[in-house]
């Protein structure tokens, strides 16, 4: 939109040169969010971890009906348990977006959809790890082993909460009746939830991360252990 040649900025500005361009504020925050993500070496892996998920479930049909009847199954099982919401409108199947660094909201939607789809998407890798016919199973059993880890588990929580606060200021920007004195007020409001999150948030955090943990019978590292960074002798 802003290109220097065939932009609509420079479309209009050949035709009116006094117009004033003005980069979207929303356009702005996801450029600052890559900007940081990008700069932290755990979020970055864990993204690119992720990336490589729904890419090698998004590149095939085949795949995205093993994911569809996952969900299925997975939803019924949800409303057996009494977990899951029956009714117009509810319970409707999801697909897992990909993340562009250009595009609004996406790293949002693309974890969102992943924390939803978790066990309906250890499904489809178990299930392309199981078909001798393809050639992306080395690929997939890596994939499957970081997946099953703590460590996502935590990164996946705490991204979904950081960016599910941010994505309402996203949302916020976009709107075409905000003023710029508004718009500071939304920012200042934002970062005081974030900070609350950092102050307050742990054990709310935590417990969610331990719980999704359990049911997935994922090992968890015994957080009262006393911690030694040591270097081998060798």
């Amino acid at each position: 939109m802003s290109g220097r040649l065939g932009g609509l900025k420079t479309l209009i500005q050949n035709e009116v040169s006094s117009d004033f361009y003005v980069y979207c504020f929303a356009h702005q925050l996801q450029l600052a969010l890559v900007a940081a993500v990008s700069c932290h070496l755990d979020v970055s892996s864990f993204f690119g971890l992720v990336n490589s998920i729904v890419n090698i479930i998004g590149c095939s049909n085949k795949r995205h009906k093993w994911l569809r009847k996952a969900q299925l199954v997975h939803l019924a099982e949800l409303i057996e348990q009494g977990l899951g919401k029956s009714g117009t409108g509810s319970n409707q199947q999801t697909s897992l977006s990909r993340a562009s660094d250009t595009r609004w909201e996406s790293h949002y939607k693309t974890l969102t959809s992943i924390e939803n789809l978790f066990g309906p998407v250890i499904c489809v890798l178990k299930k392309i790890l199981e078909d001798t016919s393809l050639k992306v199973r080395g690929e997939t059993r890596t994939l499957l082993q970081g997946l099953l880890t703590f460590d996502f588990i935590f990164m996946l929580s705490l991204m979904v909460d950081v960016l599910g606060v941010t994505h309402l200021l996203n949302l916020a920007l976009q709107r075409c009746d905000q003023d710029l004195l508004n718009s500071l007020n939304l920012v200042r409001i934002v970062k005081l939830r974030l900070q609350r999150m950092r102050d307050d948030g742990w054990d709310i955090l935590l417990t969610k991360v331990v719980e999704i943990c359990m049911n997935h019978d994922i090992e968890i590292p015994n957080m009262t252990e006393s911690y030694y960074l040591l270097k081998s002798r060798r």
